[in-house]
């Protein structure tokens, strides 16, 4: 029971990160930078096929063997060889092989970068950018796109740098840094918008569509932005793109519970999917209309889809959409409460990530297989009627603990909110204590030098009246009321213009005429004192 209650919940948490991880993988739009051909045609009918040569040794996926043929084919056009590597390099990312495609990317990007040909070299360091993002290398797609950005924008050439923008926006978004991702959104969808080039625009709405749908919850910003971008996708003719966009609009409004219009959407794009033989786009479609039938609670239907689903996956033979869809499968098994079913699935679905992810994985379902099918004989009459109070319990914990976390969050949010108000009424209050006391003392201060101002006139008034009485010149008064403000004979000398031998001799005449032996004595007696 243990084991079968941890892989419910396991299981559960699976289904989460699939579906976010395949809505994250449908949304984003990026591109390689594609170099025109420098090949005459009769070059370009050799250069075809012996790319048909390379391509059939895929079977071996013997990296050695593919670096040898890939050099080889390089060898016999000596006069491109840097547009032939370019052309290798994608070969190999179309193959899905990141590995070489960065090898010969590079290789490519220092010999533009020898023979200083910027724009290509930036083209190729966001090439190389493309496939560490696709090898989820995002640090050094980061540095790559930046590299080339910098390129692009001494350049000026507008519409790279809005691509170049686009794709850093999407690193960004993939190391969950939502402001600067919208900030390189932004950019290259103005300079797109400007530049009137559709595509890249299409693009760039598609790609704010997916930061206001995985960052913002907000589902009306991200469908006005995705059917800005549907639009233009209609006008050229992006079949492929098109399909891409209106599953993507059906998920938004699944994720508004807006069950019948996103029903219509799947309905619709599944068909134009049939049409246009895009065999790769139904699966998924197929796995939303069965999520949206889980939701609704309408598990026959769901159940239909699925299996349609799995059949087509058998049939491509492609693993990784077979898992999706088992895991779809054991949730409604799971809903339905069919446990029996809901086992068997799980089987399958280990089996699968066994093919996928090595022999570990195999070693844990068989250790899951043995300890489940021990508990079942022993325990099997317990387990039908524990069944129930298990579900329960586990909804409980579920919500409880979701209880828990919201309300410490709100808690620690208010706390955080009415600390931070506390701190800035504080500090306020504080700005304005300071203020008024710095005011104050200015207002002391400018009072203080006005009373001594009045009073220093006053002073000079009354010894200029003191001194009419002995018979003191102009110059010996004006020397008098220095010495009674404390000035040197020097500094008097400099203030009146006067030698000191001057000053000395008026200060002579000073004292003579008010009859004192010193400065102190002729100031006060000039004061009255």
């Amino acid at each position: 029971m243990q084991y079968l209650k941890k892989y419910i919940s396991t299981v559960s948490i699976i289904l989460i990160l699939i579906l976010f991880i395949s809505i994250i993988s449908s949304c984003k739009q990026k591109s390689l930078t594609i170099t025109s051909s420098k090949l005459s045609n009769s070059d370009s009918l050799i250069f075809v096929e012996m790319q048909d040569s390379l391509k059939s040794n895929y079977q071996n996926k013997d990296n050695n063997q593919l670096i040898k043929l890939s050099n080889k084919i390089i060898s016999n056009f000596p006069n491109n060889s840097t547009d032939i590597e370019i052309k290798i390099a994608y070969l190999h990312y179309f193959k899905e092989n990141y590995y070489l495609a960065r090898y010969y990317f590079r290789k490519a990007s220092e010999e533009f970068k020898s023979k200083g040909m910027q724009t290509e070299y930036a083209e190729q360091l966001s090439n190389i950018g493309v496939v560490m993002e696709k090898s989820g290398m995002y640090p050094k797609a980061l540095d790559n796109y930046l590299q080339a950005l910098t390129i692009f924008e001494k350049l000026k050439i507008k519409i790279k740098i809005a691509r170049v923008s686009s794709n850093i926006g999407i690193i960004y978004q993939q190391l969950n840094e939502d402001n600067k991702s919208i900030k390189y959104y932004k950019i290259a969808m103005n300079i797109a918008e400007k530049e009137n080039n559709l595509i890249v625009a299409a693009n760039c709405y598609n790609n704010i569509a997916t930061y206001f749908e995985e960052f913002k919850q907000n589902y009306d910003s991200a469908l006005f932005y995705y059917n800005k971008a549907k639009n233009i996708y209609i006008k050229t003719s992006k079949s492929n793109k098109l399909l891409i966009i209106e599953n993507n609009i059906g998920n938004n409004y699944l994720l508004k519970k807006e069950f019948n219009i996103a029903d219509s959407i799947f309905k619709s794009v599944l068909q134009k999917s049939i049409d246009y033989g895009f065999e790769s786009r139904i699966t998924p479609i197929l796995n939303n209309q069965a999520q949206s039938y889980i939701l609704q609670k309408k598990y026959a239907k769901a159940l239909s889809k699925v299996n349609q689903s799995l059949a087509l996956d058998k049939n491509i033979q492609n693993k990784e959409l077979e898992l999706e869809s088992l895991i779809l499968l054991s949730e409604i098994y799971k809903k339905q409460n069919n446990y029996e079913k809901y086992s068997e699935i799980l089987t399958q679905q280990y089996d699968i990530k066994e093919d996928i992810s090595g022999i570990e994985q195999k070693k844990q379902i068989n250790t899951l297989n043995i300890k489940y099918e021990v508990d079942k004989k022993e325990s099997q009459i317990q387990i039908l009627k524990l069944n129930n109070d298990i579900k329960n319990r586990e909804i409980l914990q579920l919500w409880l603990l979701i209880i828990i976390v919201i309300l410490i969050s709100i808690g620690g949010f208010i706390v955080f909110y009415l600390q931070r108000k506390n701190n800035k009424l504080i500090n306020a209050q504080m700005r304005r204590d300071i203020a008024d006391y710095i005011n104050k003392i200015n207002r002391i201060e400018t009072q203080n030098i006005s009373k001594e101002k009045e009073i220093t006139k006053n002073r000079e008034t009354q010894i200029t009246k003191r001194t009419n009485e002995f018979d003191i010149t102009d110059r010996e008064n004006d020397v008098l009321l220095l010495i009674a403000k404390g000035y040197k004979n020097a500094k008097i000398a400099e203030t009146l213009f006067i030698s000191v031998n001057t000053v000395k001799y008026h200060t002579k005449n000073i004292f003579i005429k008010l009859d004192v032996k010193n400065r102190i004595e002729a100031v006060s007696k000039a004061n009255g004192l």
